[in-house]
């Protein structure tokens, strides 16, 4: 459970940072005026404000795991339209649906975590979750920008983000319970 946890935190800062740094470039190779372009991300930013908020009250109602696949889910599609994108008004829904999905998720690993392996070593295990987003975060932008160079389009790098989309959703999948057995000295 551990390392799926923090295989979620690196698939995550990953998406979320390949789409900080090059959704709006992407927008204006898409020929949509630089301001509107921009718009894009503030919309995404925007709409996650709102995500945290409804995604960590739905945690709260129905379990973090669960909620954490409605994001991922939600995530899958938003890069599925994200690749067929040509337009203004589809950006912006992909904005929406990944400000309220994938930015989401940050509400979500640290109860997570606590839930999965109780509060004694919560911070310990939340700081080595977050060391893994950091990577994932200083990787994501990099590679999807070797993915444009070699491609000339962000299409290879919109491709790459839905597969590790879908790797973060299996991961979220496969998170469970852990036995009190394992715990050992560790109490939850």
């Amino acid at each position: 459970q551990f390392w799926l946890i923090n295989l979620l935190s690196f698939c995550d800062l990953f998406l979320i940072n390949v789409i900080v740094v090059h959704i709006v470039v992407h927008a204006i190779d898409l020929n949509v005026p630089p301001t509107r372009a921009a718009g894009v991300l503030s919309l995404a930013a925007g709409t996650s404000i709102l995500g945290r908020i409804m995604m960590g009250g739905v945690a709260d109602r129905i379990g973090n795991r669960k909620a954490l696949i409605i994001c991922l889910g939600t995530s899958v599609g938003a890069f599925i339209l994200l690749l067929f994108a040509r337009g203004i008004e589809t950006l912006y829904l992909f904005a929406v649906l990944y400000g309220m999905s994938l930015w989401s998720t940050g509400a979500i690993v640290s109860p997570l975590i606590a839930e999965l392996f109780g509060l004694k070593s919560h911070a310990t295990l939340y700081s080595f979750a977050v060391f893994t987003s950091a990577i994932g975060s200083a990787a994501g932008p990099v590679v999807a920008g070797v993915l444009f160079d070699l491609f000339g389009n962000y299409d290879g790098a919109f491709v790459l983000c839905l597969g590790i989309t879908l790797i973060g959703l299996l991961a979220a999948l496969f998170l469970g319970p852990i036995p009190q057995k394992e715990f050992g000295e560790y109490d939850k």
